[in-house]
């Protein structure tokens, strides 16, 4: 027999279907994986020093990108001399490493001569030697449609398991053409370190960050941080017009110049920043450069290492006395602590003294109450490291104080 619907089932029907909705599963994307990092090996000339460098990198670097071409200014081209092909049978930490060809801001990617040098070093590879190929190009803003013309021929060339990067600039970020840049590429690298103004420095935490989610916003795909544990010798006019960068070797330091380091605790606070508020799309960290024996210009591998593991960072300056037999002083300043460190300021001996020098780039001033050793910009020393600061010849002891 047939029953009418009771008026209350179909209301207590909808409320117990509605439940066992509810009760299922949210679907959540699945969680972002924290940034990893890479590194930068940046030798034109690769010694036994470079590969063991490599051998015995932090665990926690998961890949490498080796520079093996430059385009330099005015002109010319330079490949690396590798003592052997970088396979992973000869080192096995590569495991199919990103090659990087490096194009001078005062050439142009559009010369002729440039491209085809760039396609020819694409021809001569073996497919199986890398993972895929990175353009570090300072391309001026103006001419990023040409540029992105460049890169749209260039990855016909590639095979086709290449990743292709480019490493991307922050004045670019505002330019129309970014986004058409970007386009033909799989993925980039932003630079967030520079020599913008000498009382910056090379790199700035919050500038980073900022720069990091202004790019965030254009890139279409899953991009990296190139982060500095370098330094560069810096020249400048009096209106602190920048006229000169170098970045690597290294040299004595001319009177009218000054060592910036990029700071440890400064990139340690960006990296702790993006842990705590991550960036979308941000894939991870490619450091520039990987500490080799005998690059004096970049932090200590154990400093390198504490920064990446997210421990104190630990420096300590202690100024130091050595007495000599014709009663000379020479006195000195050390860095106790663990990981690298900038001194900064001066010394001052709280005595008129006879007779005294400094050694550079330290600077001696002299009054009628006591000696100054003075810095013009802070001096970079190493865990252990010791510098002289000058010599003094007094008619007595007397104590030392930083300023």
């Amino acid at each position: 027999m047939h029953y009418p619907p009771h008026p209350y089932i179909a209301p207590v029907l909808a409320l117990v279907l509605l439940g066992a909705v509810t009760l299922l599963p949210a679907c959540t994307p699945a969680p972002t994986p924290p940034p990893d990092h890479q590194a930068y090996v940046w030798q034109r000339v690769w010694t036994p020093a470079v590969s063991t460098a490599i051998a015995t990198a932090p665990a926690s670097i998961k890949g490498f990108r080796l520079l093996v071409a430059e385009a330099a200014a005015p002109s010319g081209w330079q490949t690396v001399r590798f003592n052997s092909s970088p396979t992973t049978s000869r080192l096995p930490r590569l495991q199919r490493p990103i090659a990087v060809i490096r194009v001078s801001g005062q050439r142009g990617i559009e010369e002729p001569e440039v491209q085809q040098h760039l396609f020819a070093w694409v021809a001569a590879q073996r497919p199986e030697d890398w993972a895929g190929l990175e353009v570090d190009y300072d391309c001026p803003t103006s001419r990023l449609s040409e540029y992105a013309a460049v890169l749209k021929q260039l990855r016909t060339k590639l095979p086709h398991d290449w990743q292709l990067s480019i490493t991307a600039l922050p004045a670019w970020i505002g330019s129309p053409a970014l986004p058409h840049v970007l386009a033909q590429v799989d993925n980039s690298v932003l630079q967030v370190h520079s020599v913008m103004r000498p009382q910056l420095g090379l790199f700035q935490a919050g500038i980073g960050l900022r720069w990091a989610r202004d790019y965030a916003r254009i890139a279409p795909h899953r991009f990296r941080l190139a982060l500095p544990n370098y330094g560069s010798r810096v020249t400048w006019n009096a209106d602190g017009t920048i006229t000169g960068v170098v970045s690597e070797n290294f040299a004595p330091l001319p009177a009218d110049s000054s060592e910036l380091m990029a700071e440890p605790a400064e990139v340690a606070r960006l990296m702790a920043e993006l842990q705590r508020r991550p960036v979308p799309k941000l894939a991870g960290y490619v450091w520039f450069r990987l500490p080799v024996e005998g690059d004096r210009r970049i932090w200590s591998s154990g400093t390198w290492k504490a920064v990446l593991e997210q421990r104190p960072l630990q420096a300590e300056f202690t100024q130091e006395k050595k007495e000599e037999p014709n009663g000379a002083q020479w006195i000195t300043v050390r860095n106790a602590g663990a990981t690298d460190g900038t001194f900064s300021g001066g010394i001052r001996q709280a005595e008129p003294c006879l007779s005294a020098d400094a050694v550079r780039p330290f600077t001696l001033e002299r009054t009628t109450e006591a000696t100054h050793w003075r810095l013009r910009a802070g001096l970079w020393l190493r865990a252990g490291e010791q510098v002289y600061v000058g010599w003094t010849r007094c008619s007595a002891t007397t104590g030392m104080d930083s300023q």
